[in-house]
């Protein structure tokens, strides 16, 4: 054996004998290959795979050959030769797949060769094994791999394929040192990059609205990136970890290439809007460890994912997988299960809302002995609870939330000693609580609301010292409470409403419940409170629901000791007292004390409070501070000092008698959603208002004694406006063409007002009302029970926050001219009321009019016609009052024209016979013009008859 010391020339001698010994052995395979190729003739496969290893074999191994020797001759590294060697392989097996598929699809004039050879000899091709269409799949992977194999990867295409116009995200992806870009992660040994971290750093939950939500959402959605994945990713061999979730990405679907990943152990695809089949390359990745496709629950509803699965059977490699997440994928397969149990060290599973309705309640065994998370939840499963859970007992998760999972609860929950977490809400259970529950030492949340429990809440509740959620909501559980709630440590959420319950609940239920945040025991209308005016409470609530309980007749004291309350709810708990002083706590930010017998006058509230109902009371006086007001007995000017509540979203004080004009501090309300000022005594000028009202979406100033023109500032600055009622004041002017500023808007009344001119002919810009769906997030904290009210054909009709109703209302007016073609452009407009001006002309035609086929719609305007009036002619017989009120009254016209009529009859019979019985000359002519009028009739009739009688006699 030759020893190299070391020099450049043995140095190179080597390289140049290791070299050709590479070239040998891969020019070695052109005589195999060729070997195979006679070698095919005698052999019958009839699998794809066996297919495959033939064509790999002959002509992917003949191209092989001649590829890699050049690269290496070329000087190719060692990782571009490999790569070279698959493009080959790829571009080898892609040739022979094309070659059937064009055997059976082209004549032979089109080939230049016998077609349908192969299909004479009977000879295996993949057309027969797979299809046609299949085989054409198959033949556009081929391709796409091979193109990957040939792509480096080019960090500036990668960067220019990502769309990241808003959030600047990708802004330090500059210069040759990837391993300082923000979101990549390098080996410190290797240099290598192991992390790609593309995760939007801000999260949207659709179902927490307050006064901050557009600012977040607008937040979110801007550092969201788009774009697509380039192929070049693959090329990242060393890579672990890749998360590119919650983004707004354009792939139809999921790319094929993740699947080459083979060192990747994390692959988070959460909320990317992807959709389609997943592909089953995804099994290759046989180092994954985590595995998550799935949406978030809470999350943006536009960028879940819509992802569907045959069948879980292309996991069964993936032995290293320890949580897997594909909640929102819907799963065809019903076998899901038998796949799932072939992962061994799976220690989390989600699988919510994926369509599953099947579960076995048995399993011959069970390999899921290393779960410590299940998730089922928001299925269909129809079933008693699975024997098979209990067996699990390293569980410390399961979640079974919203199914159809009915009969009782197992006693076998009780070997469940590793249990943590337990969510049965929204089933179909339908016994008693069982006591078995109560002997789960490491419980710590469970929620069993939403079920059909009967019998009452079982004593031996207190054993579960760990126990920090307690929800037993909506069931029928009757009975007295249970003191031993109150030996619950640790309880922080306790949640008892919508029961039958009865008793009461005093200082023992409380007594060591001192980490208690909130307290829900509402709609128990037999369930009463009895503290001393004394008790001082352990605990520091942030949130209270006691609506529809027994609590009067005095305000519970203890309640103004809560100086970390957030929320509280006493609506309709029989309170009769004066409302008490809040001012010193600064937290509280919404109140319900609606539906009550609160009495006095008002005082003062805490100065952050956004939402505020007091609503159904005896309250008397002036107002110190608005929110919900309405229905009241309220009296006096709304106070000048508005502008100081400055987190006010909703100002609601109508039907109440407050009078003079609206106060100029209401312009600095520029938090304000919803304006509630209707049915009052406000009179006097808006037009002087210069309001700030960004956020303001409904605006109710109806029946008022308001004198004005319709201000410009409400087309100018309330945008957002969707909801606009100025009905039954006295208005004036014309209809201001400001108002066609207002995009978004949906219901626009103005009737029984003094407005005169025409109609313009601009309604097309009302693009919310051309549009058929209704758009746009209402955010308005939490209420879910506002609504508003409209009138439509003497019926009131409630809008809540997306309105699916819209409306035009411009009757009892002195409106004139024609209605503007553009109004028949509106697609979802449902109600419209011009009757009771002076319009004339045709009724346009159109889509949308056709379908308001009332004649009402039209009445009360004498100069218009079309096809809907031909059948209405016989008059008007239902008119409203208003039109009484703004003399509008028709048949006062007609009595009013009868009586002069008459009159002057009367008057000029008088003023005739006056003059001839004064005028001597003039009585004798005229008695002597009526002798001569009738000796001529005399004498023409004589005639007649006589000629008449001749003519006869002739005959």
């Amino acid at each position: 054996m030759m020893h190299f010391k070391g020099s450049k020339e043995s140095s190179k001698l080597l390289k140049r004998r290791i070299t050709t010994v590479v070239i040998l052995q891969n020019l070695s395979r052109v005589p195999i290959a060729i070997a195979n190729v006679y070698s095919v003739v005698v052999i019958w496969f009839h699998s794809d795979a066996s297919l495959e290893f033939i064509h790999v074999q002959e002509t992917a191994s003949l191209l092989e050959g001649f590829v890699v020797v050049g690269a290496i001759l070329g000087g190719a590294k060692y990782d571009q030769v490999e790569r070279l060697r698959k493009f080959a392989r790829c571009i080898g097996l892609l040739f022979r797949v094309v070659d059937d598929i064009l055997d059976v699809t082209k004549s032979s004039q089109e080939l230049g060769k016998t077609a349908g050879k192969d299909l004479v000899a009977d000879k295996t091709t993949y057309p027969k094994l797979l299809g046609i269409e299949k085989s054409r799949e198959f033949a556009d992977q081929l391709n796409k791999e091979a193109q990957v194999q040939l792509a480096e990867f080019d960090i500036e295409k990668f960067k220019q394929s990502l769309i990241d116009s808003k959030s600047n995200r990708l802004s330090s992806w500059t210069g040759e040192d990837c391993c300082a870009w923000k979101g990549v992660v390098c080996s410190k040994s290797t240099g290598h990059v192991i992390k790609l971290d593309l995760r939007n750093p801000t999260f949207f939950d659709e179902t927490e609205i307050d006064f901050y939500s557009e600012y977040r959402y607008l937040n979110f959605r801007n550092n969201c990136l788009g774009g697509q994945l380039n192929p070049s990713l693959v090329n990242l061999k060393y890579l672990q970890h890749l998360d590119l979730s919650v983004n707004d990405f354009s792939e139809p679907t999921i790319s094929t290439f993740l699947g080459l990943l083979k060192n990747l152990r994390y692959l988070i695809l959460s909320d990317t809007r992807l959709a389609g089949e997943i592909p089953h390359h995804l099994g290759n990745l046989s180092s994954l460890q985590v595995l998550d496709l799935s949406f978030t629950p809470r999350g943006f509803f536009a960028l879940h994912n819509s992802l569907t699965t045959k069948n879980l059977w292309w996991m069964v490699r993936l032995s290293s997988l320890k949580r897997l997440y594909l909640s929102g994928v819907f799963i065809r397969d019903p076998s899901w299960l038998s796949a799932i149990t072939m992962l061994p060290s799976l220690t989390s599973l989600e699988l919510a809302s994926c369509g599953i309705q099947t579960i076995p309640d048995h399993l011959s065994q069970v390999n899921l002995t290393s779960l410590a998370s299940l998730d089922l939840s928001e299925n269909a499963l129809n079933s008693s609870i699975p024997f098979w859970l209990f067996n699990l007992t390293d569980l410390e998760q399961l979640n079974l939330r919203s199914n159809i999972i009915h009969g009782p609860i197992n006693d076998a929950f009780e070997a469940m000693t590793s249990l943590v977490y337990l969510d049965l809400n929204g089933n179909f259970i339908n016994a008693s609580i069982s006591k078995s529950l109560c002997n789960m030492s490491s419980l710590g949340y469970m929620d069993l609301g939403y079920n059909d429990f009967e019998g009452s809440i079982p004593s031996e509740i207190g054993h579960l010292a760990q126990l920090t959620a307690l929800i037993l909501s909506y069931y029928k559980l009757k009975g007295f409470v249970p003191s031993s709630l109150g030996q619950l440590k640790k309880l922080q959420i306790l949640d008892i409403s919508s029961n039958m319950l009865t008793g009461v609940l005093s200082e023992l239920h409380f007594e060591k419940l001192k980490q208690l945040t909130i307290l829900s025991t509402y709609d128990n209308h037999d369930l009463a409170l009895n503290f001393s005016s004394s008790w001082i409470p352990p605990f520091q609530l942030q949130y209270i629901h006691m609506r529809n309980m027994k609590i009067g007749p005095r305000f519970p004291t203890w309640l103004q000791n809560q100086r970390e309350l957030q929320e509280l709810n006493l609506r309709g708990t029989n309170i009769l007292d004066t409302i008490p002083n809040w001012q010193t706590n600064h937290g509280l930010r919404r109140m319900r004390l609606n539906s009550n017998k609160f009495e006095g006058s008002l005082t003062s509230f805490p100065p952050d409070i956004m939402e505020l109902d007091l609503s159904g009371n005896c309250l008397k006086g002036n107002v110190p501070i608005p929110d919900d007001l309405s229905n009241n007995q309220l009296s006096g000017r709304l106070p000048s000092c508005l502008g100081n509540w400055r987190y006010l979203e909703e100002l609601n004080s109508a039907n109440n008698s407050l009078c003079g004009q609206i106060p100029g501090s209401l312009d600095d309300l520029g938090n304000l959603v919803i304006l509630h000022l209707n049915r009052n005594k406000f009179n006097g000028w808006i037009g002087l208002l210069r309001p700030n009202f960004k956020s303001l979406q409904f605006f109710d100033l109806s029946e008022n004694g308001l004198e004005d023109f319709i201000p410009a500032w409400i087309g100018e600055k309330l945008l957002g406006l969707k909801f606009l009622r100025l009905e039954s004041n006295n208005f004036q002017g014309g209809i201001s063409h400001k108002l066609y500023q207002l995009t978004m808007l949906q219901v626009l009344n103005l009737a029984e007002n003094n407005l005169t001119g025409s109609i313009p002919h601009c309604f097309n810009n009302f693009s919310m009302m051309l549009n058929d769906t209704p758009g746009g997030l209402l955010f308005i904290g939490d209420r879910t029970a506002t609504t508003l009210s409209d009138f439509i054909k003497g019926r009131k009709v409630e809008f809540t926050f997306n309105l699916h109703l819209e409306s035009l209302n411009l009757s009892v007016n002195q409106l004139f001219g024609g209605i503007p073609p553009s109004l028949s452009a509106i697609n979802s407009l449902s109600y419209v009321n011009v009757s009771y001006n002076n319009l004339s002309g045709r009724i346009p035609s159109g889509n949308q009019l056709q379908t308001l086929n009332d004649p009402s719609t039209y009445q009360g305007n004498r100069g218009l016609y079309g096809k809907l009036l031909l059948n209405n002619c016989s008059g008007d017989t239902n008119i409203p009052a208003a039109f009484y009120d703004k003399g509008h009254h028709e048949s006062d016209h007609v009595e009013w024209f009868c009586a002069g009529i008459g009159t002057g009859f009367a008057i000029g019979l008088v003023g005739v016979l006056g003059v001839l019985h004064f005028k001597k000359s003039w009585r004798y002519a005229y008695f002597k013009f009526v002798e001569n009028a009738h000796n001529r009739l005399c004498v023409m009739i004589a005639l007649k008859a006589s000629q008449l009688h001749r003519g006869i006699s002739t005959d």
